[in-house]
């Protein structure tokens, strides 16, 4: 019976240190400002988000997408952004949409 509890403690315990880990690397609005400030755009997220934690950690959210020299408008579009759980693993943002406006 000990063994039992000793085992659940530490299962709460591994994913309590995930879930440190990976906090600040998975923040919505911290993702989005550098995307922003690299790519040149403002970015506006509806309130419409979902959140999924299996098989992977995941954020999926309506958007519209404006960039600051009028070249590109996407108006009603999606976003979703997945990590997995590995630590070292890379961050996947996929953007689409019905209908882009590109001028250029």
């Amino acid at each position: 019976m000990k063994k039992i509890y000793v085992f659940l403690l530490s299962i709460l315990i591994i994913f309590f240190l995930i879930f440190i880990a990976i906090k600040d690397q998975f923040d919505i609005e911290k993702i989005l400002k550098e995307i922003e400030n690299e790519n040149n755009l403002i970015i506006s997220l509806k309130d419409k988000e979902r959140w999924k934690f299996y098989p992977v950690i995941s954020y999926e959210n309506e958007i519209s997408l404006i960039n600051k020299d009028n070249n590109l408008n996407i108006k009603s579009g999606s976003v979703t952004i997945s990590k997995s759980y590995w630590l070292y693993s890379p961050i996947k943002i996929k953007f689409e949409s019905d209908s882009i406006l590109f001028k250029g």
